[in-house]
């Protein structure tokens, strides 16, 4: 999260507030053993940021503005895919991706790629 420009008291104030978790871990990295502070969003988190991004209440939003928002969120979990992939992390289950993603519905989706 550094890395993205989350300051530490950013960061405290984020898990203070219950929108995110965080747990501490032991790793070996190059020879060096380190403790590390794992950052998880929580539901609180996510709930959180999909009213940002609807602007308040989707049940407010006209379908036009649904419909824009669902592209938009199946574009960035099409990025997602494709670098959970790029780094040989992406696994399938009898010739389909397993897409890791947890939701209150089940959901059939169909994965397609173009060939260009």
């Amino acid at each position: 999260m550094r890395a993205h420009g989350f300051s530490i008291d950013m960061m405290v104030e984020i898990v203070n507030a219950g929108l995110a978790s965080v747990t501490s871990e032991r790793v070996l990295a190059g020879g060096l053993k380190m403790e590390v502070a794992r950052v998880r969003i929580t539901e609180a988190g996510r709930r959180t940021l999909a009213y940002e991004m609807t602007g308040g209440n989707v049940k407010d939003l006209s379908l036009d503005q649904i419909d824009r928002l669902m592209t938009i969120t199946q574009h960035v979990t099409d990025l997602c895919l494709n670098e959970i992939e790029r780094r040989g992390q992406l696994i399938f289950l009898d010739g389909s991706p397993v897409v890791p993603y947890c939701s209150d519905y089940m959901v059939e989706t169909v994965l397609t790629r173009s060939r260009i």
